[in-house]
C-alpha cells in the first residue's frame, strides 16, 4: 500500500505541476494584457499549486482538491467578470473532474466520499454553467479588451484546458497501467510462491492438484491418457539420522533437479510432501513406466557428497494410469498402493502390476 501511495503521490503532483503552468501562462497573458485582479489571483494560484505539488499526498485529496476546485472558480467568475462571458477559462472546472475519483483510495469514510464527489461533480458543472451564462446577467462585466484579446485569451485557455485534460488523462491512464502491471506481477509472484516448493523449487501439493485436474479434464473430455505415480526415497531417515537435516535437504534439492532433468517436458514433477515425489506424466503407462525406470537408474548411479562423505540413495515408485474410470484422488490411491507394494518387496523399483482390490 506504501508503495501505492507514494506513486498516487507522484500522479497528483504532476497534476498541481501542470495546474501551475496553465496558472502562469495566464497570469503572463493578463499581465501584458494589462487587466485587473486576474494577474495576481493568477501569481497566487501558481504559488498554492506549487505547494500543492510539494505536499500532496491521499491523506489530503480532499483539503488540496476542494482549495483546488475554489481556486479554479474563483478564477472563472473573475475572467468573466474581467474579460466577458465567453473567455472559456470555465474548462478548466470541467478538468477537475477526472482527478475526482482518486478521493475514493484514502481513508475516508464511504459515506464522506461518496458525498464529497456527488458536491464536486455537481460544483464543477454548476460552476461552468453559471459563470458561462447567469453570472453577467447578475453584474455586467466590465470588458476591458477587444474582440481580438477575448479571442486571442479564450482560443489560449480552449487549448490550454484539452491540452490539460489529456495531460491528466495520460498520467491517471498511465499509472492505472503501472499498478495493474505491479498487481499482476505480485499476484503471479505469489501464485508462484504459493504453488512451488520453496526448497526444491518443484511444484507443491496446491500446484500439482492443479496439473492432475486439468490432465483428468483432458481425458474425460479428449481421451488423452496420462499417468500418476509416486516416488519415495529409501531410507531416507538414515540420511537424516546419520548426516543430518541439512544433509537430507541437499538431496532431496540435487534430486529434484536430476529427476526434471531425466524426464522429458511431458512429465511434471512435484514434491508431494517429505522424501516424496509426485509425477504427473501426459503419456500412456507403458512410455510413463520407461521413462521412470530410466530416472530411478539415474538416481541410483548418483554418487551424493555431503561433508567430505559419500552416499547412495535409490527411489520407489508406484504408477497409476488411466485406463478405467478412476477420479484423480483414486489414482494417487492406486500409486501409492504400488509404491507400498515396492517397498516391501526390495525397494529401488517402479511398481506398475499388481492385483488391486478397492
Amino acid at each position: 500500500m506504501e508503495i501505492y501511495e507514494q506513486m498516487t503521490s507522484r500522479q497528483f503532483r504532476r497534476f498541481f505541476i501542470g495546474a501551475m503552468v496553465a496558472a502562469m501562462g495566464n497570469f503572463l497573458i493578463t499581465f501584458v494584457m494589462d487587466l485587473y485582479y486576474l494577474p495576481q489571483l493568477y501569481l497566487v494560484s501558481s504559488i498554492f499549486f506549487l505547494i500543492a505539488a510539494r505536499f500532496i499526498t491521499l491523506r489530503y485529496f480532499a483539503l488540496f482538491y476542494t482549495l483546488t476546485f475554489l481556486l479554479i472558480l474563483a478564477q472563472c467568475f473573475l475572467s468573466v467578470y474581467v474579460i466577458g462571458e465567453d473567455c472559456g477559462i470555465q474548462l478548466y472546472l470541467l478538468t477537475l473532474m477526472l482527478p475526482l475519483n482518486y478521493i475514493r483510495l484514502t481513508s475516508y469514510s464511504e459515506t464522506f466520499k461518496n458525498v464529497f464527489i456527488g458536491l464536486a461533480a455537481c460544483g464543477c458543472v454548476a460552476g461552468y454553467l453559471i459563470s458561462d451564462e447567469l453570472f453577467d446577467r447578475a453584474i455586467a462585466p466590465m470588458n476591458m479588451v477587444s474582440q481580438n484579446e477575448e479571442f486571442f485569451f479564450t482560443f489560449f485557455n480552449v487549448v490550454g484546458s484539452l491540452s490539460f485534460l489529456i495531460f491528466l488523462s495520460s498520467i491517471f491512464a498511465g499509472g492505472y497501467q503501472r499498478e495493474l502491471q505491479r498487481l499482476s506481477d505480485e499476484n503471479y509472484d505469489l501464485e508462484q510462491i504459493s504453488n512451488h516448493d520453496t526448497l526444491t523449487g518443484l511444484p507443491n501439493r496446491r500446484g500439482i492438484e492443479k496439473i492432475l485436474q486439468k490432465r483428468w479434464r483432458e481425458w474425460k473430455t479428449d481421451h488423452k491418457l496420462f499417468t500418476v505415480a509416486i516416488g519415495d526415497l529409501d531410507d531416507f531417515k538414515q540420511i537424516n539420522d546419520k548426516y543430518g537435516h541439512d544433509a537430507g535437504d541437499m538431496v532431496l534439492s540435487t534430486l529434484a533437479k536430476m529427476l526434471q532433468r531425466e524426464t522429458p517436458e511431458t512429465c511434471v514433477v512435484s514434491r508431494w510432501g517429505g522424501e516424496e515425489f509426485l509425477f504427473v506424466i501426459s503419456l500412456p503407462q507403458e512410455c510413463a513406466w520407461e521413462i521412470l525406470n530410466s530416472a530411478r537408474k539415474k538416481a541410483a548411479e548418483h554418487e551424493f557428497s555431503y561433508e567430505g562423505e559419500t552416499f547412495h540413495i535409490t527411489i520407489t515408485i508406484g504408477v497409476s494410469d488411466t485406463c478405467s474410470d478412476l477420479l484423480p484422488e483414486e489414482m494417487i490411491q492406486r500409486a501409492d498402493k504400488r509404491l507400498y507394494h515396492g517397498k516391501k518387496n526390495g525397494k529401488n523399483c517402479v511398481v506398475r502390476n499388481m492385483i488391486w482390490k478397492g
